[in-house]
């Protein structure tokens, strides 16, 4: 019986990063034999199953993929340089012609259907997984086709990655959280990935919106910071969750676990991708310096501050309030940064401009919440200043 194979993209192209964020992100689902059939195969850039281990690793990807994709849940776009993305997924059987987009529904209905016969066809390898290679790597790179078994695990592993799309007139940017593939990485991919798409808690708020308030509704906030300040205003929510999810997230900062992930910025204006930043995911140094109580309740108060202030009805109290908004979280960030209480002072100033304007509009339900998100910000302040 032949063996059905999975070769790793080469180091000089994103599409390993997926792969290896969609293979670590099952191993706890598997048994100890195939882990480490699995890993031994990283080591060597190629992983040779068997019917029955592909179809248990396509099961394990399929459950993971229900859970990833709820409404809203964007996708990686496909581009139209070179061969149409469209049109190399279309012969891979990844989605069903090449007028259709990619979805994850398509992506499950290949990892249940496609046959080993099709799985072992030679395909190029689209543009979407070669984001490096039009940056600093492109005259390194070796990349050229490979099969569509490691097409389709690339595929899952770019959809589970990608956490928020930004969109602001004619340019797109997708934001992908992906491991740096070092061992620490592959470990805890998992407990990473759990925190984004293991929520049912429907008052926790979603990284996607999080990162597209702070980065495009609010502004004031440059684009890095917004996308590390969301990140943090995030995980600072699964502080507030009992059980497993917290446990995780302690793991996770107790190994300086979120640095060893990437995160990677792409411009997907255009007909080809073009990376602009990837960077660590810098934030376990800061959730453990900020380990006390009231700063982690004042990350999840100033997600509701920005939030209420961008959908506040009264325009004169909506700049008030997202200029007040954007100088908090540039404030903190400061904060973070350097320890210092002076640049809290400078976000209590604006607090309490905001909450004495607030008082004179509270008919209207947004402005109402807007001032009280104000007031418990202000209080979590007031408790760090001492």
């Amino acid at each position: 019986m032949s063996n059905i194979v999975i070769e790793l993209f080469d180091e000089k192209s994103i599409g390993r990063n997926f792969q290896l964020a969609a293979l670590a992100s099952i191993i706890s689902e598997i048994s100890v034999e195939l882990k480490h059939r699995i890993l031994t195969g990283i080591a060597t850039n190629i992983i040779q199953l068997s019917r029955e281990e592909y179809a248990t690793i396509s099961n394990a990807l399929t459950s993971l993929l229900d859970a990833v994709c709820t409404e809203g849940k964007p996708v990686p776009k496909l581009y139209t340089s070179g061969t149409h993305d469209k049109k190399i997924l279309a012969s891979a059987g990844i989605i069903s012609n090449e007028k259709e987009p990619l979805t994850c529904q398509g992506v499950k209905n290949a990892l249940k259907t496609l046959p080993p016969d099709k799985l072992a066809t030679l395909v190029p390898v689209p543009m979407f997984l070669r984001t490096y290679v039009f940056s600093f790597y492109r005259h390194q790179s070796k990349i050229r086709n490979t099969q569509v078994s490691s097409l389709l695990i690339a595929t899952v592993g770019s959809i589970i990655t990608l956490i928020s799309e930004l969109k602001e007139g004619r340019k797109s940017t997708e934001i992908y959280l992906i491991p740096d593939t070092s061992p620490a990485s592959l470990e805890l991919s998992r407990k990473v990935y759990n925190l984004f798409y293991a929520v049912r808690d429907e008052k926790v708020s979603r990284i996607q919106g999080l990162i597209n308030n702070v980065a495009i509704k609010l502004g004031g906030v440059s684009v890095d910071q917004a996308i590390l300040l969301s990140l943090l205003m995030y995980v600072a929510q699964m502080k507030e969750l009992a059980g497993t999810l917290a446990a995780d997230l302690d793991a996770i900062v107790e190994a300086n676990g979120f640095e060893t992930f990437l995160l990677t910025r792409v411009d997907a204006s255009g007909n080809r991708p073009l990376l602009i930043s990837a960077t660590p995911a810098s934030i376990s140094w800061i959730l453990r310096r900020l380990g006390e109580k009231n700063s982690i309740k004042l990350l999840s108060t100033l997600s509701w501050l920005v939030s209420s202030s961008i959908e506040s009805e009264d325009s004169d109290f909506k700049n008030t309030a997202k200029s007040a908004s954007a100088k908090c979280l540039n404030s903190f960030y400061k904060y973070m940064e350097t320890g210092s209480h002076d640049t809290l002072v400078e976000c209590a100033r604006d607090l309490v401009v905001l909450i004495d304007k607030g008082v004179q509009l509270q008919g209207l339900k947004n402005v109402k919440s807007a001032g009280a998100a104000a007031r418990e910000t202000l209080y979590y302040i007031t408790r760090i200043l001492g």
